[in-house]
């Protein structure tokens, strides 16, 4: 791995040029990111943190194609937005800032239907169940994440199966991706969809990484609690230098998945 980090301007803001040579199963990966020098928060990272899984996303959809293949992934097929979608800590504070951005009257019908989903969670003994996620034995996630589906409740961003939010969507959001026809997202199992591989696996849990201690269990908010989990913990961690922030980033995509990440 090779990491090159060069001071630029951007439209008159100094910002920094990062470049990331990696090699990932044979396949050589270059990610270029724009970051802000000095200290940040992680919120202000996201998007250059979205920039480089977008990166390895583009990997791992070229090689699809080179297998013959293509993404059944289209505007207007919202299967996968009725299912439980793991977002780090810094995009549900994210999406709760964005929520609060938007125009009154939108604003509250997103409002709305977070509560709204939350209490059919709740009546079908789901949300207690993600808010104590952190206790899970190994392998209750997925049994939760069927009874989750089977529910079939819009993710709260959803309207006319297409997600309103697409440019600040999490990064899980974007990293699922499958070839098998759509309609097999409606009912997922391991015989019926095949997902796109992202080169050294899922990106979004290095987001959730930079909060904690490298020996901490991953800690993640389903995208349903987003607004919950932002108002019990509205503020970033202490800034940190952007420089550190990306290398321990970029250390961590490269490193195999290690106990607690999911």
């Amino acid at each position: 791995m090779t990491l090159d980090i060069t001071p630029l301007l951007w439209r008159n803001v100094p910002m920094l040029d990062v470049h990331v040579q990696l090699t990932i199963k044979g396949r050589s990966v270059a990610i270029d990111m724009s970051v802000p020098p000095g200290e940040v928060t992680i919120g202000q990272l996201l998007p250059a943190l979205w920039q480089a899984g977008e990166t390895l996303i583009a990997v791992g959809i070229k090689a699809v194609k080179e297998q013959g293949k293509a993404v059944s992934c289209r505007k207007g097929c919202g299967h996968c937005c009725r299912q439980p979608v793991p977002i780090a800590p810094a995009e549900a504070r994210a999406l709760s800032r964005l929520v609060d951005k938007m125009p009154a009257e939108r604003r509250e019908v997103i409002r709305h239907r977070f509560a709204a989903a939350i209490r059919e969670f709740e009546a079908a003994g789901i949300a207690e169940e993600l808010r104590m996620r952190g206790f899970w034995e190994k392998g209750h996630g997925r049994e939760v994440g069927l009874r989750y589906l089977g529910l079939r409740i819009d993710c709260p961003f959803l309207q006319d199966e297409a997600c309103t939010i697409y440019a600040n969507r999490p990064l899980a959001c974007r990293e699922y991706m499958v070839t098998t026809p759509a309609d097999n997202c409606e009912d997922p199992s391991a015989n019926t969809v095949e997902t796109v591989d992202i080169p050294a696996g899922p990106v979004w849990p290095a987001i959730g990484r930079l909060e904690q201690g490298e020996d901490e269990k991953l800690k993640w908010v389903p995208l349903i609690l987003a607004l919950e989990y932002a108002r019990e913990n509205p503020d970033d961690p202490p800034a940190q230098d952007s420089r550190t922030l990306i290398e321990r980033f970029i250390t961590r995509i490269t490193r195999k998945r290690g106990n607690g990440d999911i």
